[in-house]
């Protein structure tokens, strides 16, 4: 290519040894004889932490998930039995069919936000939509509006999005898309913070 063209190449990788690693990228090439080596670090943690918050009666698919490897430390509490232990040094915490987030718990969310933690949030069949919006609007991430009932699959799936970084040894084909009988439909301004990983129609989707 010419000298000012861009080309991108994403290259994977698994690593799962625990410790700080040291990387260095070279550049070959004829017309570049500066700048060409890039050095990065990263940290791998002995284990990550997971929190996982319900109500009401709680899926076993994210359990079974995540007991799948024991480098996953999994804890599950009820949404009206969670103790402000139950947050410290947590990597990743999942709100799963929670229709309310009580002031207590929004609280410590934005806490462990600040400190980098991962928030994935899973709303409820019956989910209090002011509620949930008050919180998602403090972070700028699309709201929710009425719950509505169909017959449909999804047909997007964005396997480019980081979040699946050496999740397929190569970009899965043939995807066998998901049934959708409800969901909630996200009220999006262009000043939110989001990306679509899945989406029926051209709508994105939010379980």
């Amino acid at each position: 290519s010419s000298a000012a063209s861009d080309v991108y190449k994403r290259q994977s990788y698994t690593n799962t040894e625990a410790g700080i690693k040291r990387g260095k990228l070279h550049i070959k090439t004829n017309q570049l004889f500066f700048d060409d080596d890039y050095y990065f670090t990263y940290d791998i943690n002995e284990e990550v932490n997971i929190l996982l918050i319900t109500e009401g009666n709680e899926s076993k698919n994210l359990e079974q998930l995540y007991m799948l490897n024991d480098f996953y430390n999994y804890t599950s509490a009820s949404i009206d039995q969670i103790k402000q232990d139950d947050f410290t040094n947590k990597h990743l915490i999942i709100l799963q069919n929670v229709n309310t987030i009580p002031s207590g718990i929004k609280d410590k969310l934005n806490d462990a936000l600040k400190n980098g933690t991962t928030v994935c949030l899973i709303p409820g069949e019956n989910t209090k939509l002011a509620n949930w919006n008050s919180f998602l609007g403090q972070h700028q991430l699309p709201s929710l509006l009425q719950k509505t009932n169909l017959n449909t699959e999804l047909n997007y799936f964005n396997v480019e999005d980081p979040l699946y970084y050496g999740v397929f040894e190569e970009t899965p084909k043939n995807y066998k898309y998901s049934k959708i009988t409800q969901t909630y439909t996200l009220n999006i301004a262009s000043s939110h913070n989001y990306v679509s990983l899945f989406e029926y129609g051209s709508d994105p989707v939010s379980y």
